[in-house]
């Protein structure tokens, strides 16, 4: 999308009165209240922001989304028409909110997302007062040509959430994402009039997906086929999504039936090794060198899923990924939150970036969406952007080249707040280049064009890049810590093929196909690097039957 300021919507997103005369802006003894404004710099617009509200010193911890119980739910309260309360703190609607704290002092952090600089504030809130902050945030990542995307967002029409539809949508566009794909458990869910309700047409576009189940695991489909003007069943027994038919489908079958559909969607495969039986490749029993039967008959992987985003599990899917690419598999390496909750996986964290014929989010089809995917026009990322182009060619895109030297124009950038000191250039799954990226403060972070010879024959090409330094777990959830894993940055590019015997193809022969193991965060040289997933947590939820494929079941708690 364009950098800078975004273009006034016809109505300020998220527009609803704000009552000032309400009991928030004037709380009982012991409480006072915040006012935060979180605006454009450019434009000086409020936007959809996130504030994580971290106790100093001798100041209780404080949930902000509390039941009547005094419970954190985890599922977001509506502290006001224009804030949600989240666990570490709240979802602004529109950019600008009030809502009551305990009296004592706070550490604000104030985001828009990763393609935005972040402000951080200390303030000390008293018995009855107002304690305002006003805070304008810069663009300063430029995605222009790119749209972030989350690929995989379940709502309270998911067995394993009761997260509401439209919370579901605010925590999504508070971090900058502006394609929404809905991908409830066989049941069919359009999130867009709850972008429209929300006055976020020119922010963000939902899609119709799924996240199918299948005898050996679980997928993801998009754009699926919705006819909005028709009553919403959810689609499931229609298209034959209920448990009993798909729990029997294997995944062949499930693939081919998908790619049948008039919609043509994308079919990915979700959380290939995601424990105990989640994911596709650890329900096989799969693991390079051996040959995948099913290789080609989907689009993409998860290589970065909000359950499996640290340093080894990346590392095993890496190594998968590369494999199948060596042995002539087009796919693209995608990233999603999996988020089922306003705890737990955050929304946005992990994202993909897909390269769109248009810039305004609202203008994006389905079909366009699927096609970036089957196309390979994606980045997958926790928080860092990044570009490649092989002699101007870009990500998806194939090249003749003209002899082995190719020429290798790489960028990577991300606000201050997050963490990039590497940046690998991969050929053919090997590491064909290493850059420390030096920490000056230059925009963006790393930008460098240079001459690489490449292999004999068909190659590709990907860059990834990352840092050292932990991503706060109160933004992108705390998964990964809770298993004394950190989330790290990175982020890492689908490939550039290059068709190098000129015969106007991408058929690869590449030997050993096996890159052997990956290590994404740390030298490879490093014996130190875990090399295995390490699943330290429970499980994740269940999320198979009974399926939600009643309506009447699908009530916004």
């Amino acid at each position: 999308m364009l950098l800078g300021c975004e273009r006034p919507p016809e109505r300020a997103a998220g527009e609803v009165p704000l009552d000032a005369g309400s009991a928030d802006l004037f709380p009982p003894q012991g409480q006072g209240s915040l006012f935060v404004t979180v605006s454009d710099d450019e434009s000086g617009l409020p936007m959809p922001a996130r504030v994580i509200v971290t106790a100093v010193g001798k100041t209780p911890g404080v949930a902000f989304d509390l039941d009547r119980q005094g419970r954190s739910t985890g599922f977001g309260a509506h502290l006001t028409p224009l804030v949600i309360g989240a666990p570490e703190g709240v979802l602004l609607v529109g950019g600008a909110g009030a809502w009551p704290v305990p009296v004592g002092t706070y550490d604000l952090f104030l985001t828009r997302g990763p393609e935005w600089e972040a402000e951080t504030r200390r303030v000390t809130v008293e018995s009855g007062g107002v304690t305002a902050v006003a805070a304008a945030l810069r663009r300063s990542v430029d995605t222009r040509g790119w749209l972030a995307a989350d690929l995989h967002v379940h709502t309270a029409r998911s067995y394993d959430s009761r997260l509401r539809l439209e919370n579901q949508v605010v925590g999504e566009v508070a971090v900058g994402v502006e394609l929404i794909v809905a991908t409830d458990h066989n049941v069919l869910t359009d999130l867009q009039p709850e972008v429209e309700r929300l006055g976020y047409e020119r922010l963000a576009r939902a899609i119709v997906g799924d996240e199918f189940n299948f005898l050996e695991g679980h997928g993801g489909a998009y754009p699926m086929p919705y006819d909005r003007s028709a009553p919403d069943t959810g689609g499931t027994v229609a298209m034959g999504l209920d448990w009993p038919s798909v729990r029997l489908i294997h995944s062949a079958q499930m693939f081919a039936w998908l790619r049948s559909f008039p919609t043509r969607p994308a079919v990915t495969v979700n959380h290939p090794r995601l424990p105990p039986d989640l994911g596709y490749f650890l329900n096989l029993g799969w693991a390079p060198p051996q040959a995948l039967e099913d290789a080609g008959l989907f689009d993409a992987i998860e290589l970065l899923n909000g359950y499996q985003d640290s340093p080894p599990d990346i590392a095993e899917l890496l190594r998968d990924w590369f494999f199948l690419l060596n042995g002539g598999t087009r796919l693209s390496a995608l990233g999603s939150s999996d988020s089922h909750s306003l705890r737990d996986v955050k929304a946005g964290f992990p994202r993909t970036w897909l390269r769109m014929p248009t810039e305004e989010p609202g203008e994006v089809e389905g079909a366009d969406l699927g096609e970036a995917i089957k196309r390979q026009r994606a980045i997958a990322s926790t928080g860092p952007f990044a570009r490649l182009t092989v002699d101007g060619a870009e990500i998806g895109d194939l090249v003749t080249a003209e002899g082995q030297t190719v020429k290798i124009d790489a960028l990577c950038d991300a606000p201050r707040w997050i963490d990039v000191d590497r940046v690998r250039l991969y050929v053919n799954g090997k590491l064909a280049r290493e850059v420390v990226v030096p920490r000056g403060g230059q925009r963006p972070l790393f930008h460098e064009v240079w001459e690489e010879v490449l292999p004999s024959g068909d190659s590709w090409v990907v860059l990834q890049a990352g840092g050292t330094k932990p991503l706060p777990a109160a933004l992108i959830g705390d998964h990964g810590e809770r298993r004394g894993l950190p989330v790290l940055p990175f982020v890492i590019t689908s490939p550039v093929f290059v068709d190098g015997d000129g015969d106007g193809k991408w058929t690869p022969v590449i030997l050993p196909r096996d890159p052997g193991p990956i290590g994404p965060a740390a030298p490879e040289s490093d014996p130190g690097w875990p090399r295995e997933s390490r699943w330290r947590g429970p499980p994740p939820e269940e999320c198979e039957p009974p399926l939600w494929a009643d309506p009447a079941t699908w009530v916004n708690p």
